[in-house]
């Protein structure tokens, strides 16, 4: 704008910086901004922040969970990632899932779990064979859950010893 005569004085800067007035706002700033709003709404509507990958009715904010999500990790791996300690807390305090996982997964955990205390109902324990052939499915899922349990708790045990 050369040779035009700007209205900003030095006076009208620090009126407008006494305010909080910020001069430059990157665009990851406003994107940010307004895709928590949609994902705020999100929760209203559905109760959670499990934003499926494929999201119709706001594909664009599914996105940017994606992202946010890869910004997590980036920070957990000490990579530069434009999730600041502030959007960070914004996203927890809302009940942000940092890790992905897929609400079917979620789903098919509970119906498992409601259906093993059904079963503990039924039989007074939770002793049910990865062959019963009632309840097959019941299982081969206390099964699994046994062996990725046993396998998480030897791998701490190593962990805390140092190997």
């Amino acid at each position: 704008m050369a040779g035009k005569k700007s209205p900003m004085t030095q006076e009208r800067i620090q009126m407008l910086e006494s305010l909080g007035f910020e001069w430059i706002r990157d665009d990851y700033d406003c994107k940010f901004d307004v895709q928590y709003q949609e994902l705020l709404k999100y929760k209203e509507e559905h109760g959670d922040c499990l934003v499926p990958q494929v999201y119709a009715p706001n594909q664009k904010m599914a996105r940017w969970v994606r992202k946010q999500q890869e910004y997590f990790r980036d920070l957990e791996d000490g990579k530069p990632s434009p999730l600041t300690t502030a959007r960070l807390h914004m996203l927890e305090d809302i009940g942000f899932a940092f890790e992905r996982g897929s609400r079917k997964g979620r789903r098919r955990w509970n119906d498992r779990y409601a259906e093993l205390v059904r079963y503990k109902e039924t039989y007074g324990d939770c002793l049910i064979s990865e062959d019963d052939e009632t309840y097959a499915g019941l299982g081969r899922w206390v099964f699994k859950l046994k062996t990725d349990t046993a396998q998480l708790k030897f791998h701490l045990l190593l962990s805390s010893r140092g190997a």
